[in-house]
């Protein structure tokens, strides 16, 4: 995330010509924050002695996208050499899941029909933030000139 995974660089008159591959801030930080509510959600659970067999019977679908993101990690957990940001993607798939799941619990998103002013305002401006995240990297992810 810190600067994106660089195939291609070339310099030319027109200024510096790149492809790679870089993370959408947007998207990578609101999985990371869904997984954060989760786990301390799912951790307050516990604590609370519920269960676990209570926890996964009634919050089975965020246990199982949780399990699959860090399941995604772990082959990486012990790796010595660098890692880049595709060995991350398979996690990010799972972050994004249960991102959605996490907004499709809360009040004001139910169905789509029956969604408040409210929750459509919320939805639009996570749409805009991840679409300003996807069109802010397009220069260096379809290898677009950049000022030099």
């Amino acid at each position: 995330m810190q600067g994106g995974f660089n195939y291609y660089e070339e310099r030319t008159a027109a200024g510096v010509q790149k492809i790679g591959l870089r993370g959408n801030a947007f998207v990578w930080l609101g999985g990371t924050a869904a997984v954060l509510m989760t786990v301390l959600g799912l951790g307050w659970e516990v604590i609370r002695k519920r269960g676990i067999r209570a926890i996964l019977n009634r919050r089975r679908i965020e246990v199982v996208l949780l399990a699959g993101y860090f399941a995604s990690l772990l082959p990486f957990a012990l790796v010595l050499r660098s890692t880049f940001i595709y060995h991350y993607l398979p996690a990010l798939l799972f972050a994004i899941c249960l991102l959605a799941y996490r907004l499709g619990e809360l009040e004001q998103f139910g169905r789509l029909a029956t969604m408040s002013r409210r929750g459509w305002l919320v939805c639009g401006f996570i749409f805009l933030l991840a679409l300003y995240g996807f069109l802010a990297s397009l220069p260096y992810v379809y290898g677009l000139p950049l000022p030099a």
